[in-house]
């Protein structure tokens, strides 16, 4: 009898534990879905560009960070924005007048290319957490493009044009102060690795070129990569080229592996003019989860008026596409590192969020702002 207590005992508190467990399990489960509802209910806080002399957004520092250029008087100020909670600090001011501005891939540091108000030029280093001036290299007042190494984000190629349409280059590594001219093969380059590039190499009459890897150090150590391609673009251990379609009407977009071999192929409708094929923004934070592109929703030759396009999420891995968004203007996009927003348009003034498929206003203006 004793025996039949005890066991009906133990079932019935076994049943208490399970029912309690369930209910812990239920709590916990409540608790997850309202913080992913709060997370997704999270809004961006605008900024009112008339108010704050908003110039551009520049790029991201984090997830939630982003870097913006303000003007007031006769002061340029990089402000470090909180998305969420519209609070700003001031990173940096100066009365140089700036040309560009460009973060490394690790947003450990952001430089700042300008003329001071002695006419001199220089492309200075500074800490984005800090705004610290880490380095500066006096250069000549020419047009330039700079490129980060993603693996060395000390070294920074530039590639400075002349005013005879030729071009010079040179590596710059600032925490050695050494500043050093190079041999490129074109000015269609990016880095692929601490002292490796690729290089597109086009002739005039082509707009066709050859994509070729190459070592910083040597000429002669040089790879065919691949043939016949219109544009191409490295991030993250994987390589994009843009090549010709299956017909005249399609392009296609290559996705490569660090190793260079194909992983997967999206084609779409080729857009062209007088000089070629037309290539439609995409973001260049890809990576092999996920690549963001406008694509256009047919094969045309360019008018004075621009057309409109799909926003469309490709899988590097493999081909598939998701649509995001329909009828936008093509601008350019830049993500965020988690991949969840893009900063849109040509300052960047609007964000999309990818979970809600919006636009939002990042900046808000008057018609009479610009």
């Amino acid at each position: 009898m004793k025996r039949k207590t005890f066991w009906l005992l133990f079932i019935s508190l076994l049943g208490i534990l399970f029912i309690f467990s369930g209910c812990k399990q239920d709590d916990n489960s409540s608790g997850k879905e309202q913080k992913d509802n709060k997370e997704e209910t999270k809004t961006i806080k605008p900024i009112n560009a008339e108010k704050n002399g908003f110039i551009r957004a520049v790029g991201w520092l984090s997830n939630d960070t982003v870097l913006i250029q303000k003007q007031s008087a006769k002061k340029t100020m990089l402000i470090k924005y909180h998305l969420f909670t519209g609070e700003n600090d001031v990173l940096f001011e100066t009365t140089d007048i700036i040309s560009e501005i460009k973060i490394s891939p690790d947003r450990q540091y952001f430089f700042i290319y300008g003329v001071s108000i002695e006419n001199k030029v220089a492309l200075t280093i500074y800490n984005s957490e800090s705004g610290k001036k880490i380095k500066s290299h006096a250069m000549q007042p020419l047009a330039a493009n700079f490129h980060w190494n993603p693996d060395s984000p000390e070294k920074i190629m530039v590639i400075v044009y002349e005013q005879n349409f030729s071009y010079s280059a040179y590596v710059y590594d600032f925490l050695k102060d050494n500043y050093q001219a190079v041999s490129l093969p074109s000015a269609l380059v990016s880095w692929y690795g601490n002292n490796l590039y690729l290089a597109n190499q086009k002739s005039d009459q082509s707009e066709l070129g050859n994509l070729y890897l190459q070592n910083i150090h040597s000429e002669s150590e040089k790879d065919l990569i691949a043939a016949n391609i219109f544009e191409f673009a490295t991030n993250r251990n994987l390589l994009l080229t843009i090549e010709e379609g299956s017909s005249d009407e399609e392009v296609t977009y290559n996705f490569r592996s660090s190793g260079f071999q194909s992983i997967s192929k999206y084609e779409m409708p080729r857009e062209y003019d007088k000089l070629g094929t037309f290539i439609p923004y995409f973001d260049l934070n890809f990576s092999r989860k996920q690549f963001v592109s406008f694509e256009p929703y047919e094969s045309r030759e360019i008018g004075p008026v621009q057309g409109e396009y799909k926003l469309v999420r490709i899988d590097p891995n493999t081909g598939k596409k998701h649509t995001i968004l329909e009828l936008l203007d093509n601008q350019p996009l830049l993500s965020s590192p988690d991949g969840n927003y893009l900063l849109y348009g040509y300052q960047y003034e609007k964000i999309i969020s990818l979970s809600k498929k919006e636009v939002e206003d990042f900046i808000k203006k008057d018609d009479q702002t610009y």
